[in-house]
């Protein structure tokens, strides 16, 4: 599986670079309001899911058939209703979640990208996070690495919605530069991940490794540039 992480983290690499450059340009233009970088960005993943879909299958059958038991219904029925009643939670709540971050931005004098990146995403990940341990509790290592990398890569989709919603124009032609920090701080991460699994790959775990080490000082630094160099909120 190590391949496949690998694929699915530079996945997510490509499509904030994609991002940040049409951050930095103010946008390549749109489909209506809806701009033609969010097109692309879902249409780029899309394919490479398929790529990976079909690389993982290849992969499947060069190791022979699998005798899989079918599925229990019951278990499935009940990880449908949690996963509904998940999403609705989350749909309640969040709406007061940005209400709330918004406020501590203009009553702290804190930008709202150095809030939307520490507060609003620390926040929204908590269930992603209660998820990873569960599957490392499990032993299910692969699965606790995917969950991670590809919601970096789903996340991004995300801004095609936004572009959908929004109807002034492209939403990335709107935000301010301070996204390209926060960019950067999340492709370098990732990057620091991928080697990470590649270099260690076959080897005992250990109970700290250099890369941890980087991966947390580069969030942390990056935090803090974005602490003091972002720009004031806005009402």
């Amino acid at each position: 599986m190590v391949a496949e992480h690998a694929l699915v983290g530079l996945l997510g690499i490509l499509l904030m670079i994609t991002a940040g450059i049409a951050i930095f340009t103010g946008g390549w233009g749109g489909i209506g309001h809806v701009g033609l970088e969010t097109v692309m960005i879902a249409a780029v993943y899309l394919g490479g899911i398929r790529l990976l879909y079909r690389f993982a299958d290849v992969r499947a059958r060069s190791f022979g058939p699998t005798h899989a038991s079918g599925p229990d219904r019951s278990r499935l029925r009940q990880a449908g209703v949690g996963f509904a009643l998940g999403t609705v939670g989350l749909l309640v709540l969040t709406p007061l979640l940005v209400l709330s971050a918004k406020a501590v931005s203009l009553e702290s004098g804190m930008s709202a990208t150095f809030v939307g990146t520490l507060l609003v995403g620390l926040i929204t990940t908590l269930p992603e996070l209660g998820t990873t341990f569960s599957a490392i509790r499990l032993g299910a290592f692969d699965l606790a690495v995917g969950n991670l990398f590809g919601s970096v890569a789903f996340n991004m989709v995300v801004l095609l919605f936004m572009d959908i919603a929004y109807p002034r124009g492209p939403v990335l032609g709107f935000i301010v530069r301070d996204h390209l920090l926060t960019i950067v701080l999340a492709v370098t991460c990732l990057a620091l991940g991928i080697v990470a699994i590649r270099s260690r790959r076959g080897e005992r775990a250990r109970s700290l490794r250099l890369e941890n080490v980087l991966i947390l000082g580069t969030y942390v630094l990056g935090l803090w540039l974005l602490y003091v160099l972002g720009s004031p909120p806005t009402p």
